[in-house]
């Protein structure tokens, strides 16, 4: 049964709304319970959130709270998801133990490139010239 005009203002008064809420009830609504609902959802009390409990006095924030304006700052569930955890990436090997084309440091034979000198002390260099893993790099035919 649609909504009389009586209706809709009896029904926005009851909820504090004006009588343009009570026009658009009646515009939007099919019956008396429809509009109830829809004047509820306008009527609900807005949340607070923490910069308005900032500027309160705590007798307010009581009446808020019993008024249920403070349920999205009271609900346990969290409103968004947390962002995720942020994952440091390994350290670096030192570049003195790589080794181009090596299985791993164990291998004296392998030669070395100018990345891999780039990262080695001159002493190392040395050791590595005189066992014969610049050979390639500085042209010398075994």
């Amino acid at each position: 049964m649609p909504l009389t005009s009586e209706q809709a203002v009896a029904i926005a008064r009851r909820h504090g709304l004006s009588l343009s809420d009570a026009r658009a009830l009646k515009l939007l609504t099919d019956g008396a319970e429809e509009a109830e609902r829809l004047a509820a959802s306008y009527a609900a009390p807005a949340q607070l959130t923490r910069e308005d409990l900032k500027t309160m006095k705590p007798a307010d924030i009581l009446k808020a709270k019993d008024e249920g304006r403070l349920s999205d700052l009271l609900d346990p569930r969290p409103s968004k998801p947390a962002p995720p955890v942020p994952v440091e990436p390994a350290p670096a090997r030192p570049a003195e133990v790589l080794h181009s084309g090596s299985v791993g440091p164990e291998d004296d034979n392998s030669q070395l490139t100018r990345d891999d000198l780039r990262g080695m002390k001159p002493d190392a260099i040395l050791e590595a010239r005189a066992a014969g893993r610049l050979n390639q790099l500085l042209r010398i035919k075994e």
